[in-house]
């Protein structure tokens, strides 16, 4: 009977609602994430950690730092499926769009640098890598062979062996550390179309597309600092069927990074992927951004130098010149010929009258009676400027080339004038001088400095 049939042959009612149900699922394959941080406990069971990466408060450090020999990793769990038929269509390549969030800081700017990888690996550690060279991710074989491991390299150095073309670039790597193409790192200016070259390692934080189009066998690389949208143009294209030749029918998505010696922190901000067709976008206003450690100063580090050695001359050179009048005071006075180098330059020799001559107008006991004399009076001469509010005229080419602003030029001669108080007890010592370069309030040391209030000061203390 036809009732009998039916009963033997369709699926029981229960197996027809999993069937209806599972016709409604998106595939099993599809992947679709988004990390706006890694913050949660659920992000720290959501990637795969490798040897020293590690969910760091918001974001993922791929580096130990106190490890001379440090390498990193950190994968999605899922593998990503990039050859959906490999059986009876293997050169057949799915597609899948991912953006992520990096920053690479140096411990030392002027340090070699390392980079990172964005990586399809089919392992989770792959054979014959190098643990504290190469990404962490290539043996040193200088030879191609085909194997299923491809990278973008955003690297921050250039190793000549392996024929980088500058220390701030992106590449493609076919499961070798010599990139098959490379672009020095920048993006094009989506209004003029102009190449904007930028920094990959100064701690800012860069963000990063990758577009991989397997049916055209193309990847399409963009990065721009934060901050800045996404370019139109590509920074980075490559097209050709031999990217079939490094890829699996499924393979680990992530990130990995080595060093030797020099602290680089390389660190993953927020991370989404997409096979689906459309990624999700990224919340980039409240990530933290890294910078180096250093001082609060209000002045330069340059300025700062440039009036500590200001002030040890300016001190020294007074000492030398007692010291000068002390030798000649113990010596018979003699005659000594000016040599030929000492014409080239300045004579660094002086008499003793004018040794004598110069203490006398400085120490008072004479009036200045006429312009030349008044030049050797430096500390007056520089006082008077001071009074009439052009203290910076005193200050020679070299000073001003150390200093950056005219404030710290004026600041260097003022610090000076202080020094040479005709009050001993006003004089700041190095502590106070130390503070106010720091930018502290000292105000107070800065007082008294013109030729009336020193005269003042003089009269009282004698």
């Amino acid at each position: 009977m036809w009732w009998q049939w039916r009963r033997r042959h369709w699926p029981s009612p229960p197996l027809l609602v999993l069937i209806f149900a599972a016709t409604l699922l998106p595939s099993s394959s599809a992947i679709d994430f988004l990390y706006n941080s890694f913050s949660s406990a659920t992000n720290r069971t959501d990637v795969i950690l490798i040897e020293d990466s590690r969910v760091d408060s918001t974001v993922i450090s791929l580096i130990n730092d106190s490890d001379p020999l440090s390498f990193g990793r950190v994968f999605y769990p899922q593998k990503l499926s990039i050859i959906p038929d490999p059986t009876r269509n293997p050169t057949r390549l799915s597609s899948f769009s991912t953006s992520f969030v990096f920053s690479i800081l140096p411990d030392i700017s002027t340090s070699p640098g390392f980079g990172l990888c964005f990586v399809l690996s089919n392992y989770t550690s792959p054979p014959g890598a190098i643990s504290s060279q190469y990404f962490g991710l290539f043996t040193n074989a200088t030879v191609r062979f085909n194997a299923p491991l491809l990278a973008v390299e955003f690297d921050t150095g250039r190793n000549s062996e392996v024929n980088d073309i500058d220390d701030n670039h992106i590449g493609i790597d076919l499961n070798n550390i010599e990139s098959t193409t490379s672009v020095t790192a920048g993006y094009y200016d989506s209004v003029n179309g102009s190449f904007v070259r930028f920094n990959m390692r100064n701690g800012n934080n860069v963000r990063a597309w990758i577009d991989f189009d397997g049916p055209n066998f193309q990847i399409n690389v963009s990065v721009a600092p934060v901050g800045v949208l996404r370019p139109r143009r590509p920074t980075l294209t490559f097209r050709d069927p031999v990217i079939a030749n490094y890829v699996s029918a499924d393979m680990y998505v992530g990130f990995s990074a080595s060093k030797t010696n020099w602290n680089e922190a390389r660190r993953i901000l927020a991370w989404s992927l997409s096979d689906t067709g459309t990624l999700r976008e990224i919340n980039t206003t409240n990530l933290p951004v890294f910078f180096l450690e250093n001082s609060s100063s209000s002045l330069s580090t340059g300025a700062i130098t440039g009036i500590v050695i200001g002030c040890v001359l300016f001190l020294g050179l007074i000492g030398f010149g007692g010291y000068l009048i002390w030798r000649k005071l113990m010596k018979e006075e003699e005659e000594e010929e000016i040599e030929e180098w000492e014409l080239e330059f300045w004579p660094h020799r002086f008499s003793y009258e004018e040794l004598a001559a110069v203490t006398e107008v400085v120490c008072g006991r004479r009036p200045i009676e006429s312009a030349e004399e008044e030049d050797m009076v430096l500390v007056d001469w520089v006082r008077d400027l001071y009074g009439g509010g052009r203290v910076v005229d005193a200050a020679d080419e070299r000073v001003r080339s150390e200093c950056e602003t005219m404030e710290e030029v004026e600041l260097l001669l003022k610090l000076g004038l202080a020094c040479c108080h005709p009050d001993p007890a006003k004089r700041p010592n190095m502590r106070e001088i130390v503070s106010l370069l720091l930018g502290s309030p000292q105000e107070d040391l800065l007082t008294g400095l013109t030729p009336a209030a020193a005269a003042d000061s003089t009269a009282a203390h004698a």
